[in-house]
């Protein structure tokens, strides 16, 4: 880095936001100074971004997207000695990992496992993540008679393992999403991809391109979209196309994304 780049970077005002407006209702109130500042907004998607761009009195140029990284190559390594070690005799798996926060959608999942279930019997879902509303989750699991299917995992430090262990990855939210960057480690991992068509999912899987996306909160189009996933598997190039893909949001590019506003402020 060179002396300008050092300068500028340490000069500037930065502040990083993951949600839209919706997630950060008092964000208005400090858009105007950091305007003032000469500050940037550092946005996790394109998304989040044109979201913070409709706050009023506020310099469309003060928000920047630079989107997360993550630990791809790491994933892909350790997913792919997973998938290797695993068992032929195991029944087909589904995994989400996510917080049990109600900006995800894990009741839509829930729902729609009856209908995987009477086409795909022995399917396991598991469900990787904690929140305040595990309890709320199994009990709705509970109900829906869907004890012997559904796992709940809670918080794990082996997520490359269970995603090469798994199928298919399951990603049902909401539009309060700011991004999905979970969506990129089970894309390293080369699994398929199902996940709510909203707009942070549909900007991380380019339209659909890398992933199968279906209407949010709809059980049934969820099902039918695991159903079909699960029947018809997509080919290793697809997979490894996708794999490719996801590889690009490394700690690197971010921090080059970063300096790369710095210089041009």
């Amino acid at each position: 880095m060179n002396q300008t780049s050092s300068r500028n970077l340490s000069q500037q005002v930065f502040t990083k936001t993951t949600g839209n407006r919706i997630l950060l209702p008092k964000f208005d109130a400090i858009a105007v100074p950091l305007t003032l500042l000469g500050g940037r907004v550092v946005c996790c998607s394109d998304y989040v971004r044109d979201s913070m761009r409709a706050v009023p009195g506020t310099r469309k140029d003060l928000f920047v997207t630079v989107r997360n990284c993550t630990r791809v190559a790491e994933v892909a390594e350790r997913a792919e000695h997973a998938r290797n070690s695993r068992s032929s005799h195991r029944p087909p798996t589904v995994v989400m990992i996510a917080t049990l926060e109600r900006h995800k959608d894990h009741k839509t999942l829930l729902h729609a496992i009856p209908t995987v279930l009477s086409r795909i019997p022995n399917l396991q879902l598991l469900l990787a993540g904690d929140g305040t509303l595990r309890k709320e989750l199994e009990k709705l699991a509970n109900e829906l008679e869907l004890s012997a299917a559904v796992k709940f995992l809670g918080t794990r430090d082996d997520i490359p393992e269970l995603l090469g262990n798994a199928d298919l990855f399951v990603f049902s939210t909401t539009p309060r999403e700011g991004l999905g960057s979970v969506l990129l480690e089970g894309l390293a991992a080369k699994l398929p991809i199902v996940a709510s068509d909203v707009p942070a999912c549909r900007e991380i899987l380019a339209g659909g391109r890398w992933g199968l996306l279906v209407p949010p909160a709809d059980p049934q189009a969820l099902a039918n979209a695991i159903i079909r996933s699960l029947g018809e598997p997509l080919s290793a190039d697809a997979l490894n196309k996708a794999a490719k893909y996801a590889s690009a949001f490394t700690p690197q590019q971010m921090m080059s994304d970063y300096l790369a506003i710095a210089e041009h402020i």
